[in-house]
């Protein structure tokens, strides 16, 4: 069995608090997030892109 993360990396509002992070930090965590998946021995992560307007990240090249 294999065991990833995927995300789409969205910086919505926290619902408790309404803050919303920054796309610089929210790409920080997400490292941070990869790097602990890839520790406890998970065997993959992904990451999308959407072409709505609100996305905080722009749209990277297609592989």
């Amino acid at each position: 069995m294999e065991l990833g993360i995927y995300t789409f990396a969205e910086t919505t509002p926290d619902p408790s608090t309404g803050h919303t992070i920054s796309a610089a930090q929210r790409l920080r965590d997400l490292v941070g997030e990869i790097e602990l998946a890839d520790q406890v021995g998970w065997t993959s992560s992904a990451s999308a892109s959407t072409t709505a307007p609100t996305s905080r990240f722009p749209r990277l090249p297609s592989c």
